[in-house]
């Protein structure tokens, strides 16, 4: 297998690819990261519509309705994710999202902190303990689907990450990311992963502009699967597919951000039981809805 040469495209190299100021990382791995701001949403679409074959039952909209809506955002997406608001103060929501953790000095500690032991410290131990916090929160809503999975599960997924990106800012500051990821474009098995993130703010939030970001099933159907699939036709390393793990579990594309809390992929195989807010709660937050925890 030929090595493959690790390359970034900035500035005017990666808005000639994609039309937008933008970041694309190959990697030496074979990993792809398309990085984009939500500022840039209506050019960038421009560039990559004429792809756009996408049926309106699939993608949730016609290609004129979501132009609409990827312009002006979607007030209707906002009014139902308050309808279910009342419903998050009876779950209980993962520390993650109101506190940090940290490294403290304990007796019972269960890792040793070597450079306090070599101090001839009295307690070189260490364990993790939650504390509130008042860091911003790097929340990543995977909006991606397996391609068999209804429009409609997307929207009632996204109505539900909208209510709890709005709960979570009550805590702590959030700092909102969409991620689509792909391994089955192109052939071959020289770069597995493709992956695009897209920031789309920081709070205060725009809530109309985040639900369609975050809600809709055209933003990854009509708009990032076709910027994936633009670069792949313009950068001839990005080509390729492999076998991969389940998207929650791959940190591509997040490496930078500290214990992103991620709203997970909708997979064919690990559905929520109903399209009920409840169910889809549960399965956001009992489930694959936590953070890649390093150590």
């Amino acid at each position: 297998m030929a090595t493959i040469k690790a390359r970034t495209y900035t500035g005017a190299e990666a808005e000639a690819i994609l039309g937008v100021p933008s970041t694309i990382e190959c990697r030496a791995d074979g990993d792809t990261v398309i990085s984009l701001n939500w500022a840039d949403r209506v050019a960038s679409y421009a560039r990559v519509k004429y792809k756009d074959d996408s049926k309106t039952l699939w993608a949730g909209s016609s290609q004129s309705e979501w132009i609409t809506m990827l312009d002006r955002g979607q007030d209707s997406l906002v009014a139902k994710s308050y309808e279910i608001l009342d419903s998050l103060a009876e779950i209980e929501f993962p520390e993650y999202l109101t506190s940090t953790r940290t490294l403290q000095a304990d007796v019972m500690g269960a890792r040793l902190s070597v450079g306090a032991h070599l101090s001839g410290s009295p307690i070189p131990f260490r364990r993790r303990k939650g504390t509130l916090s008042s860091e911003p929160l790097d929340v990543v809503i995977d909006i991606g689907a397996n391609v068999d999975v209804q429009a409609s599960m997307m929207l009632v997924r996204g109505i539900c990450a909208l209510a709890i990106v709005q709960r979570a800012q009550v805590n702590r500051a959030v700092t909102l990311w969409t991620r689509t990821y792909n391994a089955n474009l192109g052939w071959g098995q020289n770069s597995p992963h493709n992956a695009v993130l897209v920031k789309v703010g920081v709070a205060p939030l725009d809530v109309s502009a985040v639900a369609v970001a975050i809600g809709h099933p055209s933003m990854p159907r009509r708009w990032l699967y076709k910027v994936q699939q633009h670069c792949i036709d313009k950068v001839p390393s990005m080509r390729g597919a492999s076998d991969a793990l389940p998207a929650p579990y791959r940190s591509i594309g997040l490496e930078s951000m500290p214990c992103p809390y991620i709203v997970p992929r909708l997979d064919r195989d690990d559905l929520p039981h109903s399209e009920s807010p409840k169910d889809v709660l549960d399965w956001i937050l009992c489930h694959d809805g936590k953070p890649i925890v390093r150590t």
